[in-house]
């Protein structure tokens, strides 16, 4: 599959950028949808009215048709879903935390103890799972649900937007800058190295990078927030950034000009907004083939492969000119040459045949030779990666 996906790029180098989003069934009376969850085969999402009319809805056939699923929850708008095993939790403005263990059918209360406080963010790792609130303090329950204690950050806080987590460390997002956890949410550190303001908003984590945004710049760290560096780039700094999805290795960014996609970890965005305007996505998810996109008019969706071919145009667009590959077609002795502004950088060079095999496999600098001339007449496909780049070509041996 990957193979043919690059005989297509090599067969079309030249195409219109597009990525076309799909209004879903209008089931929210109008409401804007503020957050998205998938669990399993079903999406969650829940409606935004201060009034009595906020609900959660779910779907189980790909976003086509919602039913409510609001049974025990109260009229609380939801601010964000998560996830332990099949367990479904939910953080409500006003009303505490529930959780549902028969996929929303019911759901029960399982933090409300504190008056005049909402309930900001959710994040789980393994059976533990800790909750934001605005009047910054943070919760911690290794239960379920069934126990909390109070976990206190070294620096106060206000409010707790965003809490993520990967394998080794919890993050939370806050109006003091992004604090980490490396004991399961006991004991939090400041951690706002590189960053233009403090307060941070969302977080998305990704195998190479965490990514950040204060609202209008965008951040990443490679190194779980000892530094972050700014990957704003050709984003504009006056467009309000407001959510993080991913398709793939891709990147997006929802902001008031619209949905953006990133394949080189925020070195270039590219508009995929057809369908969709410049409506704000308030939250993404991916199930099967598609990305979701809960916006202020309803729910959004379009499939990973319009995604993933934008942010191949990316390179090709962009990175086209910086990969010499001569001569071509050859006899099989193949020079390589990558005109980067990364000098001496390192990659992986990986040569596919039209099987989709891998028949060759090394590392290379910004310059090098193969030798293919042992390997039988075709058509093969070359691919150069690091983490700043991706880019592929066709090369044929006679």
């Amino acid at each position: 599959m990957r193979v043919f996906l690059f005989f297509i790029l090599f067969s079309l180098m030249t195409f219109e950028l597009k990525a076309q989003w799909i209004q879903m069934n209008e089931a929210f009376g109008g409401n804007s949808v503020g957050t998205i969850k998938t669990v399993g085969s079903t999406i969650f999402a829940g409606t935004f009215d201060f009034g009595l009319n906020s609900k959660v809805y779910k779907s189980t056939d790909n976003g086509l048709n919602w039913t409510i699923s609001n049974s025990g929850l109260g009229s609380a708008p939801v601010h964000t879903f998560a996830t332990i095993g099949s367990i479904i939790f939910a953080a409500t403005y006003s009303e505490g935390v529930f959780k549902s263990v028969d996929n929303g059918t019911t759901w029960t209360n399982v933090l409300s103890n504190i008056p005049n406080v909402n309930y900001y963010s959710l994040g789980t790792k393994d059976s533990v799972i800790i909750v934001g609130t605005d009047y910054g303090a943070l919760y911690q329950s290794t239960d379920l649900g069934i126990n909390w204690i109070n976990v206190v950050a070294t620096t106060p806080t206000n409010y707790y937007y965003n809490i993520r987590s990967n394998s080794t460390h919890f993050f939370a997002a806050s109006s003091d800058g992004p604090f980490i956890s490396t004991d399961n949410g006991l004991n939090w550190n400041l951690v706002d190295s590189g960053l233009t303001i403090s307060s941070i908003e969302e977080f998305l984590i990704q195998p190479s990078y965490v990514f950040s945004t204060d609202n209008f710049r965008v951040y990443r760290t490679s190194n779980n927030g000892t530094y972050w560096e700014t990957v704003t780039n050709n984003l504009s700094i006056n467009s309000f950034k407001r959510s993080f999805g991913f398709s793939g290795s891709n990147q997006l960014i929802g902001t008031s000009d619209g949905v953006f996609v990133t394949p080189n970890n925020g070195q270039n965005w590219i508009a995929a907004n057809s369908g969709l305007g410049n409506n704000d996505v308030n939250e993404f998810d991916t199930l099967s083939s598609y990305i979701f996109a809960a916006t202020n008019i309803g729910i959004f969706r379009i499939d990973t492969s319009q995604i993933n071919t934008i942010a191949i145009g990316i390179n090709e667009i962009n990175e086209v000119k910086i990969l010499n590959v001569y001569p071509n077609p050859s006899h099989g002795k193949i020079k390589i040459e990558i005109e980067s502004k990364f000098i001496n950088d390192n990659y992986k060079l990986q040569i596919f045949n039209t099987f989709g095999q891998t028949v060759l496999f090394e590392n290379l600098n910004n310059q090098g030779s193969i030798d293919l001339s042992h390997f039988p007449k075709g058509i093969y496909f070359l691919e150069v990666k690091n983490l700043n780049i991706s880019l592929h070509r066709k090369i044929i041996i006679e």
